[in-house]
Parts: C-alpha cells; structure tokens; sequence
C-alpha cells in the first residue's frame, strides 16, 4: 500500500522506509487482528492528512481513517484479518487470492478518498496545510472553544 500510493501519488516518503509497514501483514505480524491492507491504508491517509507536529489537528485524518474503515467494513463485514481469511485454509491459493481482492478494495476505498477529500493537501498540489487545534483559554473545564 505505502509503495504503491507513495508512487502514485508522489507524496515524497523516502523509498528506503517502506520497511515501517512490514508488520502490518497478516492481520499485525500474523496475529490475524487489524487487516494489514486497511492499516496500511490508513498509514496513507496519515501520510497525506496527518499532523506533523502536536499543535496541528488530527480531525482530518481521523475522519478520513474512520470513513476508510466504516466503508470497509461495510463491504466485508469484518476488519478482523482471522474473520476475512475463515474460510481459506492459510497461505492456500485460494487465500492468497482473498488476501488480493481484500487489497484491491481498500486501496480503491482509499484512492476514493484521497481524489475526493484530499487532492489539496497532496504534495503535488500544493501541499495544503493544516488546521490548528483549537486552544485551551483560561478554561479551568478544558472544554474546546
């Protein structure tokens, strides 16, 4: 996923840390919990959406990563790679063609996203920034204002 839409997209991610997703596969090192293509998706969406420092907001990567699972989840009624993969026996053929529709669909989810809500912020763009948090004032409840 990260190789692919970095490419794609030329968000500029130095080629030699594709390594950080590596433990994504298999559900997060083979646990079989998170599907790796949809945590690796959402790794996309941080690259494009996310903040970089503390004072940055997160609200458009949360939203976007939500929208990603909620659309998902929809399609395959489970994110849970050991529900997605039940019925293949592991590392058949027949689950590694699973494995890539399952990948395809949240790299189509994703590239969705980004052509409709993120286009803007994408280096090639322009790189649009984000928007502060909103600050904490002399609000002893530390309600957002």
């Amino acid at each position: 996923m990260l190789r692919g839409f970095n490419e794609a997209y030329e968000l500029q991610f130095p080629s030699n840390q594709y390594k950080i997703a590596t433990a994504f596969g298999s559900g997060l090192g083979e646990s079989g919990c998170a599907c790796g293509a949809v945590t690796g998706c959402a790794m996309v969406l941080s690259l494009i959406a996310g903040r970089g420092h503390n004072y940055e907001s997160e609200r458009l990567a949360f939203t976007v990563t939500n929208e990603l699972h909620d659309r998902f989840r929809q399609l395959e009624h489970a994110m849970c790679c050991r529900v997605l993969t039940k019925p293949f026996v592991w590392n058949s053929e027949e689950h590694k063609m699973n494995c890539e529709r399952i990948v395809k669909e949240a790299a189509e989810i994703t590239d969705d996203i980004i052509q409709n809500q993120l286009l803007d912020y994408l280096p090639k763009h322009g790189g649009k920034a984000l928007e502060e948090k909103p600050k904490y004032i002399n609000n002893p409840n530390k309600v957002r204002i």
